[in-house]
């Protein structure tokens, strides 16, 4: 969801201040132009700490920076280590701030109108709770779901709207209306083989992870990776599939997974997080925070 709102309103860099010579992560990353450009991120202390525990303090390092296009440089850093949920509202108070700097597109202004225009109109609807999705604006999207809903649209319409409508209900934690909605949109798609499929029970899992009933979504985890081996959620039941053991204290079975994953996925968007998950020395890097920290992780 982070993502999302990142490519729909920022143009996002990484870079290292770090020279290769000193650099044990990503050295490849070290940018002497946009440290130039940009100037000193230093945070508080000289570096990152790493309790017994696993626990990660990480002031020292920026999460983000924001710069607008002509250089200059907004007071709204952000250090440490941040959940997506805590993060996203970072986002949407740099956008709140600096109003100049995100306008709509033409092109999502011309879908929003055309849901306006169209109340009855299922596809108008769906297109914008899509973009609504992709914004994070919940109560958009939740309403375009309603209205889309209210036009009879075909099952597989109104099954991707239950699909979002389930999705905005875990990121604002109503786990319970989620599941509701997410067994709709099961139920109204006709064919297993559908791409949405996948896609619907790897959020049904994700509500059960986030109501810590770990062995419920390790069935549904494992069922895509059974049934979906080609699926583009196959990464994400890999890693999950190692949280969920790790929580539930099968630690060395986590492991197996997050290693598989990193073996035939090294590409995948969460290949590093199962790459942290596994501590060092095998990570070289600090350990995820999501395998000890509970809230803000969707």
């Amino acid at each position: 969801m982070v993502i999302n709102l990142i490519n729909r309103r920022f143009v996002s860099n990484y870079y290292d201040v770090a020279p290769p010579r000193i650099n044990f992560g990503d050295a490849w990353a070290y940018d002497r132009d946009a440290i130039r450009t940009i100037g000193d991120v230093h945070g508080k202390g000289g570096g990152g700490t790493q309790d017994p525990d696993g626990r990660v303090s990480a002031d020292a390092y920026p999460t983000a920076i924001f710069v607008t296009p002509d250089g200059k440089r907004l007071e709204a850093d952000v250090f440490g280590i941040i959940p997506p949920g805590p993060f996203l509202e970072r986002l949407r108070k740099v956008i709140q701030e600096n109003p100049e700097w995100f306008k709509p597109t033409k092109v999502e202004s011309g879908i929003e109108a055309t849901a306006t225009e169209n109340p009855k109109d299922p596809m108008a609807q769906l297109a914008d709770a899509r973009l609504a999705w992709e914004l994070a604006e919940w109560d958009r999207c939740l309403r375009r779901v309603a209205l889309g809903r209210a036009a009879n649209p075909p099952p597989r319409i109104e099954a991707e709207l239950s699909y979002l409508e389930g999705r905005v209900h875990t990121c604002t934690g109503a786990g319970a209306k989620g599941l509701a909605a997410l067994e709709l949109a099961a139920k109204l798609l006709k064919e297993p083989a559908d791409p949405l499929m996948d896609d619907v029970e790897v959020a049904q899992a994700r509500i059960l992870v986030n109501q810590e009933k770990f062995d419920d979504a390790l069935k549904v985890y494992q069922g895509v990776l059974e049934k979906y081996p080609k699926g583009d959620r196959i990464g994400e039941a890999y890693y999950f599939t190692g949280l969920c053991l790790f929580r539930s204290g099968r630690k060395e079975e986590a492991r197996k997974y997050w290693r598989r994953h990193r073996e035939k996925l090294p590409g995948d968007r969460l290949a590093r997080r199962s790459a942290i998950s596994l501590g060092l020395p095998e990570a070289e890097a600090f350990l995820n925070q999501e395998i000890i920290d509970r809230k803000g992780w969707w």
